[in-house]
């Protein structure tokens, strides 16, 4: 989670949001930890995850705008001008 510390200052207004997803879901919010954290949750509640590794890789951007723009998601990316694609984490979690 270091990593994640390291990248959590950059959006925490509603200038700019975070977008994290895996392979399953998606999460965004002001709060990084927090987005983390429900996409977490939702892997780990997937019964396709629980017959698998306990874990989920997860792409983690920044994106300008509110949490509540709209706009389109295309190979687990959003696709908004300015969007910055900020790191990955691995999301372990136990089952």
């Amino acid at each position: 989670m270091s990593m994640i510390k390291a990248i959590a200052d950059k959006a925490e207004t509603a200038e700019a949001h975070w977008f994290a997803s895996s392979v399953l879901h998606w999460r965004v919010g002001y709060d990084l930890a927090e987005v983390l954290a429900d996409l977490r949750k939702a892997n780990r509640s997937s019964s396709r995850t629980k017959r698998n590794d306990p874990h989920a890789d997860v792409v983690i951007y920044r994106v300008p705008g509110p949490t509540d723009a709209a706009y389109k998601i295309n190979n687990y990316a959003p696709q908004v001008e300015g969007a910055e694609c900020v790191g990955h984490a691995d999301l372990r979690f136990e089952n």
